[in-house]
């Protein structure tokens, strides 16, 4: 269980893990690991050294981040289909403090995405991998390659305050994407990318969605659910029961876009006769029109 790097980061203000036992919380500060804060040096070796440290967790831990961490511009410092920064079977797990996990895509972002897999080989800034029980709260992923934030096997895991943001123009960068988990709830929230705000896939189960605005790019999107079928596993014959509550969409200038596609507030994508979607509700979507200085 633990944490997976999957490259170099840098520029981090500061960055400590506490885990809780019982005669109290024990802390450690990265920078006492050799983590320099200067902008320029990898930090990956100094956070897995203290992460080592804070566990095996046999209690409940606080990553916590304050300041910016930085991806790597260079995409060949990445592997195929990894994440940037993977957080991976632990329980009662809390990631939280007001830092910034900033991909810096930009210099990714182009039409290229449209014709070929390019984008699907990027790496996506923040994995949740069988994450249950917890909690991530009041950070921000900025500019990400590909999606912001990847789930996969999580249960009962809760986003609240957190901010995502990418411009218009940055595609396939879906805010939070879900599959084969259940109990996911997301309040309270800022997701604006040039993509779905929300994007909820095969085997996804319980997906509660409250007081977040969306935008510029598509709103809630349930779709795919029966793309990977073939196999008859139980996550991939369950339906999903999704719930928005005062969700707001907005949707900018059209006049003003590159990207030929139309952007929607909530999107129901068909797919192969496998997949269902079951109990999906919205009480209510709002949809407005972009101001012409936030596009």
């Amino acid at each position: 269980m633990g944490l997976k790097l999957n490259i170099a980061t840098t520029s981090l203000l500061l960055l400590l893990a506490s885990a809780a036992e019982v005669s109290g919380d024990i802390i450690f500060y990265v920078t006492k690991y050799g983590a320099r804060t200067d902008g320029n040096s990898d930090i990956s070796q100094a956070l897995l050294k203290a992460w080592g440290d804070a566990c095996p967790c046999k209690a409940p831990i606080n990553f916590v981040v304050q300041g910016t961490v930085m991806a790597p511009v260079d995409t060949s410092r990445f592997r195929a289909e990894a994440g940037w920064i993977t957080f991976q079977q632990i329980d009662q797990f809390t990631l939280s403090g007001d830092g910034v996990f900033d991909g810096q895509g930009k210099i990714v972002w182009g039409t290229k995405c449209l014709s070929s897999a390019y984008c699907n080989q990027l790496p996506i800034n923040l994995r949740f991998n069988f994450i249950t029980n917890s909690m991530v709260k009041d950070i921000t992923s900025r500019d990400s390659k590909q999606f912001h934030i990847n789930l996969l096997g999580c249960k009962n895991l809760t986003f609240y305050n957190i901010v995502i943001s990418a411009p218009q123009e940055s595609l396939n960068t879906d805010g939070i994407h879900s599959g084969r988990s259940s109990g996911i709830n997301i309040t309270d929230s800022t997701i604006e990318t040039g993509d779905d705000c929300v994007s909820i896939g095969d085997g996804s189960e319980q997906i509660n969605i409250q007081r977040v605005t969306c935008g510029p790019g598509h709103g809630i999107s349930v779709g795919s659910l029966g793309k990977y079928c073939r196999d008859p596993s139980p996550w991939e014959t369950r339906g999903t029961q999704l719930i928005v509550t005062r969700g707001t969409c907005y949707q900018p200038d059209h006049h003003h876009l590159d990207s030929p596609k139309d952007m929607h507030g909530a999107v129901i994508l068909s797919g192969p006769p496998q997949g269902k979607a079951n109990d999906v509700s919205a009480s209510p979507i709002q949809g407005r029109a972009n101001d012409a200085g936030r596009a």
